[in-house]
């Protein structure tokens, strides 16, 4: 048997192990923000708030910063 889940048919065993599953506890979780966000934050990248523009806007800065943050986020949860 198959059950519904929104509007989609998904197989039985699909739907109970959505049913029992838990929420994942990771403590190498964090907060980043660009530098401008007055929020409190973990870390803080450089660059501009693209989503703000009214064009469509690129910045390599934000990629790089973004890139090498990630891989540093990743190599800190390999070592944890």
């Amino acid at each position: 048997g198959a059950g519904e889940l929104a509007g989609y048919p998904v197989p039985a065993p699909m739907l109970e192990a959505l049913r029992l599953a838990e929420p994942e506890t990771a403590a190498a979780l964090r907060t980043v923000r660009l530098a401008s966000d007055a929020a409190e934050a973990d870390h803080k990248l450089p660059g501009p708030a693209l989503w703000r523009r009214s064009e469509p806007g690129n910045s390599l800065e934000l990629a790089d910063a973004i890139a090498l943050d990630i891989e540093i986020w990743v190599r800190q949860c390999d070592a944890s």
